[in-house]
């Protein structure tokens, strides 16, 4: 139900009319209010906001740009596309807008752009999550990446398509698939084999593939320091022969330190894993 806008909308903006329950904001720029939150406040410009937004490609809606949250001042999302839909939300309140790819504020929302042309339009799921303090005291009141990151993998799971499991209470979630060769679990010790690649959430930029000439990546399981936590509980829930996808949250990935170049500090990351083979560890011992 969530998808059924994306063709109507489309249709509409490409006869150049404003799309079916959409309103027309001028400059190219259309919103429709999908849901009310709980909010009384509007931003006036010396408030910042709290935003979350997933963008895709008009054209092509499975194709995301990005998907993030930040804290910006109000008044740098004037004369954007954000602009009118933020003077008509409350705190609380989710809107679609479609505008021009020239139109989304990167700049306030810290965010790199991708390679676009400025004409081409663009889908945005907007979220208004909060109307905070003044502009000049918004970093006092802002969640950091570590909630951003969790946002991030939020509006991934909002998505739809096949369903994923949590893991816990944690924001670690995953799908499991293919049959299995042994179906005992991994236990500390065990030296196991996978392949495996890893990428960014939000734009599925490959940042870890240590796949060489066909070999895996070998490790024993348990000993410390040999994989990230994430993967560790990857391979837990793995059995021999099985391939997993994996969706791990940035605290459980490469934390506050990130990747320098490749991976921001506490960016989720989603990654496909295979347990290759599991090399029994000798229990007679203990």
């Amino acid at each position: 139900m969530r998808r059924a806008w994306w063709p109507v909308a489309l249709v509409a903006v490409a006869c150049g009319t404003a799309p079916e329950g959409y309103e027309d904001l001028g400059d190219g720029v259309h919103w429709r209010l999908i849901e009310l939150g709980d909010g009384e406040r509007t931003a006036q410009d010396e408030d910042s906001v709290h935003v979350a937004l997933r963008i895709t490609a008009a054209a092509s809606p499975r194709t995301v740009l990005y998907a993030g949250a930040a804290w910006c001042a109000a008044i740098d999302l004037r004369g954007s596309a954000f602009d009118g839909a933020l003077g008509r939300m409350h705190a609380g309140d989710r809107a679609h807008v479609i505008a021009p790819y020239g139109r989304i504020p990167w700049k306030a929302l810290r965010a790199a752009p991708p390679a676009s042309d400025d004409t081409a339009r663009v889908l945005v799921d907007l979220v208004l999550e909060a109307v905070g303090a003044p502009a000049g005291h918004r970093q006092e009141h802002a969640p950091g990446p570590a909630a951003d990151g969790r946002r991030a993998v939020q509006l991934y799971l909002g998505r739809g398509g096949a369903p994923w499991h949590r893991w816990g209470n944690s924001m670690f979630h995953y799908r499991i698939e293919g049959p299995a060769r042994d179906t005992a679990r991994v236990r500390h010790g065990d030296r196991v084999t996978i392949h495996y690649t890893g990428r960014r959430l939000v734009d599925s930029v490959l940042v870890d593939d240590p796949l060489l000439e066909g070999e895996g990546f070998s490790f024993r399981f348990g000993d410390r320091d040999q994989v990230v936590e994430g993967m560790e509980v990857a391979v837990s829930l793995l059995r021999e022969g099985e391939t997993g996808h994996f969706i791990l949250p940035g605290e459980m990935a490469f934390g506050a330190r990130g990747v320098p170049g490749a991976v921001a500090p506490y960016e989720p990351l989603l990654y496909t894993v295979r347990l290759v083979r599991v090399e029994r560890a000798d229990t007679s011992a203990r």
